[in-house]
């Protein structure tokens, strides 16, 4: 990831864009696997605080 300054914040680039390709593609597979099935964490949030 690379960032320039630009006024009082920083802009981020990525560096090497093939990457997310690869992280997409992985996460179609996953989808496949699970039958395209995906849920919310029961515990995620407020609940987990409780």
């Amino acid at each position: 990831m690379a960032s320039r300054p630009q006024g009082r914040a920083s802009m981020f680039a990525l560096t090497q864009p093939e990457l997310v390709v690869e992280v997409l593609r992985a996460t179609e597979g996953v989808l496949a696997a699970t039958g395209d099935a995906v849920t919310l964490c029961p515990v995620y949030g407020e609940a987990a605080n409780e």
